[in-house]
């Protein structure tokens, strides 16, 4: 009898991890997908497809001024933050290289994702790089993700 409690917990487990694995791997495919369209809207200069993957309201740290967004369009005063800072500073032609996702989580309607990167530009017409680090979180919201909260870190 004993086996056969055992075998049937077995069992049971092994279905249970298998069935949030897959949902797992469906889910962090969906957030991984929306930030790759997040930093494809960046590189083509985007504005609104950038501000399509941001929900609202949401939060966002990075190392230019004023530093933190925040509130029902914190995505767009980024974007007006970061293209202000660009032209104040000479930079040009930038574009973010996404790196391996080094941590994919959802959890029902949260997901989070880090992942490291690479922007490149010209500064005043030269070649220029830095290493970064994305921390991004999402929400769905009416049935797609969305991201709620990132941050960028230089490395």
């Amino acid at each position: 009898m004993h086996t056969v409690r055992t075998f049937a917990f077995l069992f049971f487990a092994a279905v249970f991890v298998a069935s949030n694995a897959a949902f797992g791997a469906t889910d962090g495919a969906g957030i991984t997908a929306l930030f790759n369209r997040a930093v494809a809207a960046f590189n083509a200069g985007d504005m609104a497809g950038w501000e399509a993957t941001c929900a609202s309201p949401a939060a966002v740290i990075d190392d230019i001024p004023p530093h933190f967004w925040h509130g029902a369009s914190a995505c767009a005063k980024w974007w007006a933050a970061y293209q202000a800072d660009a032209k104040a500073n000479g930079i040009s032609g930038a574009s973010v290289t996404l790196g391996k996702f080094s941590h994919v989580a959802v959890h029902g309607n949260s997901g989070y994702l880090v992942v490291p990167a690479t922007y490149t530009y010209r500064l005043k017409g030269k070649p220029a790089s830095e290493a970064g680090l994305f921390t991004v979180t999402f929400t769905r919201q009416s049935g797609r993700w969305l991201m709620s909260a990132w941050a960028w870190a230089d490395q």
